[in-house]
């Protein structure tokens, strides 16, 4: 059977033209399509040795896959050609350089600015997200173009650096630095770390590639000049950990080996850094010895390491070498200078600590750390430093529960402790009155009561008596109301059922609460020990104190901003409820002295006030 005659190239590219000057792109596409289904076994053999070899491999693929079907259900062995992968590749690389280029317009949709009176700023985070979304197609085409070495000579990794480094190059020097921080994201990380490996896994002259720790210490040396990027550590992670266990192995020794190299002492002393993770994970799986030395490494820059370290030493009950630990891990947790004077576990409290609120969303790691000096005090005979952190990890988780803490106390009064436990009692009962209270005299305030009869086991009928003892001298003058005001406030709002106030003084519990900074685990179980005392009863003796010096509570409208005065007349209302007679005085006061304050007689008629 004879072969259907090829038509010379030029009357192809001739016919192309007509078909593209006659048809639309969807009418050449059908004609395209079924031309090539029509075919028999001859035409399709004739058609595909005209072609070039990789464009008749593809083609030749997909009239398998389709050969005895009645519809399109896709190919079964279909594979891109070269041609068409280096097409995508080259547009792939086209987007990219947009992208860059876009960055360095003033104007560009990567310059933002919030106001038309503010400074313009750079938008890292929409041009990384792009660059990503780029990455994500050159993903599948790295292998094929390595494959095929249809990209001669190229390296992503100097590609991606020297664009990065370019960045804003074009934009005014009034603009600033733009911030690489986040530049380079996972996508685009793993496209780096996967062609330099291929690359090199296809070098080298011995036919083994290039060893895993050259190609890392490549990209590290780039990284560690760059100015404006820097690779994404979970991808890095994630790359290293997909490795065969034997380039693990190896990239581990290399690390090891050059740790003294001045680009590779992030992997060993900064750990923060995306390479110390990578070490810490290569060590804990292939040297777990290793582990250990590289907290020690660290310490002083993560006071969590400590854990690991403190654990070893545990373990081989070596409690000499715990102190030097704990020291090196105090000055990190607590922030303190070498110099400074150190945290005393049995003199202060460590939720005490200026450093400890930052600290409360990883409470379970300090916990942990507390747990373990715990054991060490205990293996080294020292049982009252042992006791007093147990206490301090007690005191960090639930120093707001007043009953916890109590029980707390007395169990290790009980042990031997009786002293520990009573300075610990004054040190909690000092934490409870100043957040309680917020502020004023802490010495004027009735906390300090409370707190003595839960200790103490005071009767309830002595507490009241001290607390009506207060109240009095809270009431004897404007100085002592002013002093105890703050602690008052506290008192009121603890004892308010949500009637009882609004009975006295409609609009008073909102302005009390606006001053306070609300502790709602604190405020729960103070109140729940008022109760306990019975404290309600003296509710109308506290609404006494505040009728007597409710005039001092109305501010003056001349000091109020931007002419609102809903506070002024929210007091005023309150005034009106508490004392009538002083209500009177002073609303006649304020018409003399303010009458051409419209917005004040408004609000003041708006809360239904008159003289």
């Amino acid at each position: 059977m004879s072969r259907i005659a090829t038509p010379p190239q030029r009357q192809v590219s001739s016919f192309i033209a007509l078909l593209r000057q006659c048809l639309s792109d969807l009418e050449i596409e059908q004609v395209l399509a079924h031309a090539l289904l029509s075919l028999d076994t001859n035409g399709r053999a004739s058609l595909l040795e005209s072609l070039e070899p990789g464009t008749a491999q593809t083609l030749g693929g997909l009239l398998a896959g389709q050969a005895g079907m009645a519809s399109l259900t896709g190919p079964s062995s279909a594979r891109m050609s070269d041609n068409r992968i280096l097409q995508e590749w080259e547009q792939a690389w086209a987007s990219w350089h947009e992208c860059i280029d876009e960055a360095d317009l003033e104007d560009g949709r990567y310059v933002e600015r919030d106001h038309h009176w503010n400074p313009p700023w750079f938008d890292s985070h929409s041009l990384s997200a792009d660059l990503d979304r780029i990455a994500d197609r050159m993903a599948p085409l790295l292998e094929r173009v390595l494959e095929g070495d249809l990209d001669p000579g190229f390296s992503m990794l100097e590609t991606v650096a020297e664009s990065l480094e370019e960045l804003g190059d074009g934009l005014p020097e009034w603009f600033g630095t733009i911030d690489g921080e986040g530049l380079v994201c996972g996508s685009v990380t793993t496209c780096i770390l996967r062609w330099e490996r291929l690359a090199d896994r296809r070098a080298g002259n011995d036919g083994e590639g290039v060893p895993i720790f050259a190609t890392m210490d490549r990209i590290r040396r780039a990284e560690a000049e760059a100015g404006k990027w820097a690779l994404e550590g979970g991808a890095l992670l994630e790359f290293v950990l997909d490795l065969p266990h034997e380039e693990q192995r190896q990239l581990l020794e290399g690390l090891w080996a050059h740790a003294d190299a001045h680009h590779w002492l992030p992997a060993f002393q900064h750990p923060h850094s995306h390479w110390y993770a990578v070490n810490q994970a290569l060590a804990k799986r292939h040297r777990p010895e290793l582990v250990l030395s590289l907290c020690h490494h660290c310490l002083s820059a993560d006071w969590r390491l400590s854990i690991p370290l403190l654990d070893d030493i545990l373990q081989r009950h070596a409690w000499e070498e715990g102190p030097a630990v704990i020291q090196v891990a105090l000055q990190g947790l607590l922030r303190y200078r070498r110099e400074e004077r150190q945290f005393d576990p049995v003199g202060e409290l460590l939720v005490d600590m200026p450093s400890m609120d930052r600290y409360h969303r990883q409470g379970e790691v300090l916990l942990a750390f507390l747990q373990r000096w715990e054991r060490l005090a205990a293996g080294a005979q020292h049982a009252e430093l042992a006791a007093a952190l147990g206490l301090q990890a007690h005191l960090f988780q639930a120093w707001t529960d007043w009953t916890s803490v109590v029980q707390r106390l007395r169990e290790l009064e009980s042990s031997g402790h009786a002293e520990l436990a009573q300075r610990f009692f004054l040190l909690w009962r000092q934490r409870v009155t100043r957040h309680s209270q917020g502020s004023g005299d802490l010495a004027k305030s009735w906390i300090p009561l409370l707190a003595d009869a839960a200790w103490q086991g005071i009767e309830p009928a002595f507490f009241r008596q001290r607390l009506r003892a207060w109240l009095n001298g809270a009431s004897t003058n404007k100085q002592a109301f002013q002093a105890a005001r703050s602690a008052l406030e506290c008192l009121t709002l603890d004892l308010d059922d949500g009637r009882r106030l609004d009975a006295a003084a409609p609009r008073m519990r909102s302005l009390l609460a606006a001053q306070r900074v609300s502790e709602p685990d604190l405020d729960r179980s103070r109140r729940d020990w008022l109760g306990r005392m019975g404290a309600a009863r003296l509710f109308p003796t506290v609404m006494a104190v505040w009728a007597r010096f409710a005039a001092l509570l109305v501010p003056d409208p001349a000091s109020a901003s931007k002419s609102r005065y809903d506070v002024h007349a929210d007091w005023l209302a309150v005034l009106h409820a508490l004392d009538r007679p002083s209500y009177q005085r002073l609303y006649q006061l304020w018409r003399r002295q303010h009458r051409r304050r419209r917005n004040l007689w408004a609000a003041i008629r708006a809360r239904g006030l008159e003289g």
